[in-house]
């Protein structure tokens, strides 16, 4: 009874969740941030928010195209203990994922196992009996940028956990495709859904599970050992951070070690530290590598198409970026993450935190604008 009111009450935050990652089109101006911040105090900066907020705890980051830059934590990783975040800590990323999930379907696409223009029958070619014509021309390019007409979120997330991840996946999908969707197909939806079928398309043309091409085409090339999937430690130990969730608002902070399913992965699951976070940033946005992703693919991926969209970021103009601001924010409802990202003038900054409530996303915005203060 319990598992299924976590259940609803998880998805409903979700889409909570997701509404409001669009919402966020510029720094709050009436939030008071340092004049400047050096990077010996961002540390004592952070401790302060943490204190005056009485939050478990939170990580933040500057990085360029060279990598890390600053990095400072401050918090524990389980309220009411004693146990201290530190920079080498792990946190949970959310739809943050998503760039991610893009990235490797970029990927591919370089390889040439499929186009931006692939439809949904074109992969699952012997299965277009348990889809509705609806989605069959739908493409991953509309999946990743959240215009295929799909639901926000599969029904039950948690279905088919006695199968294999990949035979797990395609089991919910079938479930959702079977039938049309009430949304209309070039109209911006936000979609958790699309994004796990984009990774499910990715799996029926390699046989390979999400998380497997994950580790294979960014986790390893990119040296993210810390990368992994779902909750971060092991459980009921304080070796990494926890999750924590303040319903309404009110009351004390409440410790868990859990995440969405499995299923959720291509729209949300990847934790790391923050460096390696910005291992990605860098490789993606900011530099000029082109050894695992063409300069082609890394245009296309932030190309906006609805409400300022691209694959996996918003792509905002901001006078502080020097033009364009790559945004993106995720959250489990245990953990939150935001980036903002300037290729203009070489800068990223990153915030996290391990624990979600009302008033976070103002209070990371808030970091950020600190961040954009530091001074090398």
């Amino acid at each position: 009874m319990l598992k299924n009111i976590l259940i609803v009450v998880g998805i409903l935050v979700l889409f909570l969740i997701a509404v409001s990652i669009f919402a966020i089109k510029t720094l709050s101006p009436k939030i008071e941030i340092p004049e400047t911040l050096h990077s010996t105090e961002l540390r004592a900066y952070l401790s302060k928010i943490v204190e005056d907020n009485k939050i478990p705890g939170i990580a933040a980051a500057v990085v360029d195209s060279e990598g890390l830059k600053h990095l400072a934590t401050a918090g524990v990783r389980k309220f009411g203990s004693g146990t201290a975040i530190t920079d080498q800590d792990y946190f949970h990323l959310g739809s943050c994922t998503k760039a991610m999930t893009s990235a490797l379907v970029a990927m591919h696409i370089d390889d040439g196992l499929l186009g931006w223009d692939t439809k949904i029958a074109e992969v699952f070619s012997n299965k277009l009996s348990d889809i509705h014509p609806d989605h069959h021309d739908c493409t991953v390019y509309e999946l990743l940028t959240h215009t295929a007409g799909m639901n926000e979120n599969p029904k039950n997330q948690w279905a088919y956990q006695d199968k294999e991840i990949k035979e797990r996946r395609w089991s919910v999908l079938k479930d959702e495709l079977i039938d049309s969707t009430s949304h209309k197909k070039g109209s911006h939806l936000y979609s958790n859904l699309g994004y796990v079928v984009a990774g499910a398309m990715l799996e029926e043309l390699t046989d390979k599970s999400w998380e497997t091409l994950m580790k294979e085409r960014i986790f390893d090339p990119l040296q993210m050992t810390s990368a992994g999937f779902g909750p971060t430690g092991n459980k009921e130990k304080e070796d990494q951070p926890w999750g924590h969730t303040k319903p309404l608002g009110v009351g004390d902070w409440n410790p868990q070690q859990s995440d969405n399913s499995e299923l959720f992965g291509p729209a949300g699951t990847v934790h790391c530290t923050m460096e390696d976070w910005g291992k990605f940033i860098s490789f993606q946005l900011l530099n000029q590598d082109t050894s695992l992703l063409s300069q082609e693919q890394r245009n296309k991926l932030l190309v906006p198409v609805k409400d300022a969209y691209a694959c996996g970021w918003l792509v905002l103009d901001r006078s502080w970026a020097n033009g364009n601001a790559i945004h993106h924010a995720g959250s489990n409802t245990m953990n939150y993450a935001v980036a903002w990202v300037a290729p203009n003038i070489d800068k990223a900054y990153l915030v996290c935190t391990n624990s979600y409530s009302l008033n976070t996303g103002q209070l990371c915005d808030k970091i950020i604008g600190a961040l954009m203060k530091l001074e090398d």
